[in-house]
């Protein structure tokens, strides 16, 4: 753990040094910041295999010389964006798909458990603080379901949940997440899982554009028809329909910004001008308070 840290540390001395004296621009010094902590990863990687390994054995079903585990970067480190303090998001993965393995060493254990493990391992190796103090802190939080989920996820279970229950900011973060140690063949099916989630989140939102410039439309040719019968003698102004009632039946509330009645957007708090109801505020919590006269 000291020579890893004196690795670190030395590595970082020598960028800060370059980058002080004017020699490599602010792009290059977070991307050789990134590369230091993508060579130190791999070696806790290593390190806590090799340990682990030596008391349980492999994990069966593991194919190769790979260990079927894989660190994926979030955050800084995954956008090639690292400072000289910054922390580490990091996931991890393994391919593990039976319910029944176990190592196969003197004392085996079960393989989702030997990977848990090797997870413990790798965050002591990091966080640990001794005479040069601690190699990386380390963000665990971007894991599937957060503090409460588990600390090592299986690849299908990380792509069942990207899929079906992950929040908007998690798909955000998906952007700048990359392997950055471990398996290959993990790395590579972890990479087509995020692509796959990628393009399913890309035709959501296209759908749901879409729909908001239906209702856009909607609104403003009822707008028109509403301020058409108004002026006429056959009766009395018929109310125009608010856009809020589209939103509703196709969002189930309002989309971002609220749409007044008369089709424009309310970048600002609109007040209620005759034969139109237009919401006032904007962007807050909750529905709006409408201000002009009642409709459906």
């Amino acid at each position: 753990m000291e020579r890893l840290r004196l690795f670190a540390r030395s590595n970082r001395l020598r960028v800060a040094a370059a980058d002080l004296a004017g020699m490599i621009p602010l792009m290059v010094v977070s991307d050789y910041l990134t590369w230091i902590a993508e060579a130190a990863s791999g070696a806790v990687l290593d390190h806590a295999w090799r340990y682990l390994a030596a008391r349980h054995g492999r994990p069966s079903g593991v194919e190769g010389d790979g260990n079927g585990f894989a660190v994926i970067g979030y955050g800084k480190v995954g956008g090639l964006e690292l400072g000289y303090g910054s922390d580490l998001d990091l996931v991890f993965l393994h391919a593990d798909t039976s319910a029944t393995g176990t190592t196969d060493g003197d004392r085996p254990i079960a393989n989702d458990l030997f990977y848990v493990r090797l997870g413990q391992r790798m965050i002591h190796l990091y966080t640990a603080r001794t005479g040069s103090g601690v190699l990386y802190d380390v963000d665990m939080r971007l894991r599937p379901s957060g503090n409460a989920g588990l600390l090592v996820s299986s690849l299908q279970a990380f792509a069942s949940y990207q899929q079906s229950d992950a929040w908007t900011w998690e798909h955000q973060a998906l952007l700048r997440a990359r392997p950055i140690a471990g398996d290959a063949r993990v790395a590579r099916s972890s990479n087509r899982s995020v692509a796959r989630c990628c393009r399913a989140r890309a035709n959501r939102l296209r759908c749901a554009t879409g729909c908001a410039r239906c209702a856009r439309r909607c609104a403003r040719r009822s707008t028109a028809r509403a301020r058409a019968a108004s002026t006429s003698s056959r009766g009395p102004a018929v109310s125009p329909i608010s856009s809020s009632w589209f939103n509703t039946a196709f969002f189930g509330g309002p989309i971002s910004t609220p749409i007044c009645s008369t089709g424009r957007t309310t970048s600002a708090s609109w007040q209620a001008s005759p034969g139109t109801a237009c919401w006032k505020g904007t962007r807050r919590s909750g529905w709006p308070t409408p201000t002009g006269r009642s409709v459906p």
